[in-house]
């Protein structure tokens, strides 16, 4: 059967592709470690990557500040060529790179610092003189990961080897920090001072100029309301998660809060090419292939979702979020345990449609507001707007 794929495989012209992929991801990075070795560092240059996304995350911010500010830094970004798309979402003054090719190996050799949100599959040693941030994908450790989940023994073993080589985590509350230092394989430097895409939450200029950007891109008029549901994947796929009965969340939406809305729905990465698999009502929009997640967060007014942990980043704006999971149980016996019970968080939560529409219109603002306080300042948090210019100062102080 092997020998009928490889036959198969010359016969239609992939062979040479797939056997240049399997070198790659087999000696390749090691071997140019030889190269690597005589390469000097560009002082001035950051390499900056989100997990190989288009331009979005924690590095896309680091990456507007550095822009915003003139400072003096070359910028390469490295993306998986499957998501660069037409690549104008990339700004001027960027450097777009395709990830896994010999140019980005080159650009990781070469850089002092390099950014991202991920894991790093492959990549060159790090020089004594490189600085690697980490700043991962999330500002709360709600659903379990890395040593506390069930994972495969090949990513653990990417997982202890990018922990080796990363110098800091950023973290944005002190229960994040000790997720980093119990449960990454890591036992370095923990910087906690917020986490650079959260920044954009604390300017009402910003806020509004990325509202207008989704409005704009999806039509909407500025007395539409927007409720933004992003739940996470399931293991298995399954899209039934997003049978909603949509029409009676509308009509719930209106009642409670008053006024025109718009539901957004969007995949979790994990599933983004699985995006045009899923049915929605023609009243309800697919924005998976929307760029930037904090943009659409945003735009929207209020946010659902089942345990995604985007939750815990949106509700520094102080905006209503709503939990509905109609698999709970099933997902944590198949797919992820908790840190904690959706009960313990200060959002309302829903295991049907019943519950969602009864949680929506008794939504009490003046409990909310004071319970996301609560927890707020219970579990540390300490996003301040200004975890991008503490991560220069990080890069700036780097010998």
């Amino acid at each position: 059967m092997k020998l009928y794929k490889i036959i198969k495989s010359i016969h239609d012209g992939t062979f040479h592709e797939k056997l240049k992929t399997k070198f790659y991801f087999t000696s390749f990075h090691k071997i140019y470690n030889v190269v690597s070795a005589f390469q000097k560092v560009d002082k001035k240059k950051i390499v900056l990557c989100a997990g190989g996304d288009a331009y979005g995350g924690d590095p896309k911010y680091i990456a507007e500040y550095i822009l915003e500010h003139h400072l003096d830094y070359k910028i390469v970004w490295l993306v998986n060529p499957e998501k660069r798309g037409d690549g104008s979402c990339f700004p001027a003054g960027i450097k777009v790179v395709d990830l896994f090719t010999l140019k980005s190996m080159h650009e990781y050799s070469t850089a002092k610092v390099w950014v991202d949100n991920s894991r790093k599959i492959y990549f060159p040693k790090k020089k004594k003189n490189q600085l690697y941030i980490q700043t991962w994908h999330g500002n709360f450790p709600f659903k379990k990961i890395e040593q506390d989940a069930e994972l495969p023994e090949s990513y653990i073993n990417i997982a202890k080897n990018d922990s080796k080589a990363i110098d800091y985590f950023l973290s944005g509350n002190a229960e994040e920090t000790k997720l980093y230092q119990n449960s990454f394989w890591y036992s370095g430097k923990v910087a906690e001072i917020g986490t650079p895409n959260c920044d954009v939450m604390f300017s009402k200029e910003k806020i509004q100029k990325m509202a207008k950007a989704v409005r704009s891109y999806y039509g909407l008029d500025e007395d539409t309301h927007i409720l933004l549901y992003a739940p996470t994947f399931r293991n298995n796929n399954d899209f039934s998660v997003y049978n909603v009965d949509y029409e009676r969340l509308y009509a719930s939406l209106k009642t409670r809060f008053g006024g025109k809305w718009q539901i957004l729905t969007r995949l979790h990465p994990n599933v983004y090419l699985l995006s045009d698999k899923i049915s929605l009502p023609s009243n309800v929009i697919n924005a998976t292939g929307y760029p930037d997640m904090r943009e659409l967060q945003c735009a929207s007014d209020i946010a659902m979702t089942d345990l995604s942990g985007w939750v815990f980043e949106y509700f520094l704006m102080e905006r209503p979020v709503f939990y509905y999971m109609t698999d709970a149980e099933e997902y944590l016996k198949n797919d992820r345990g908790l840190y904690f019970k959706p009960t313990e968080t200060p959002f309302p939560f829903a295991k049907n449609d019943d519950e969602l529409n009864e949680n929506i219109l008794h939504f009490d603002e003046k409990k909310y507001l004071n319970d996301i306080h609560q927890f707020q300042s219970h579990y540390g948090f300490c996003a301040d707007g200004t975890a991008c210019e503490k991560t220069i100062e990080l890069i700036e102080n780097f010998k």
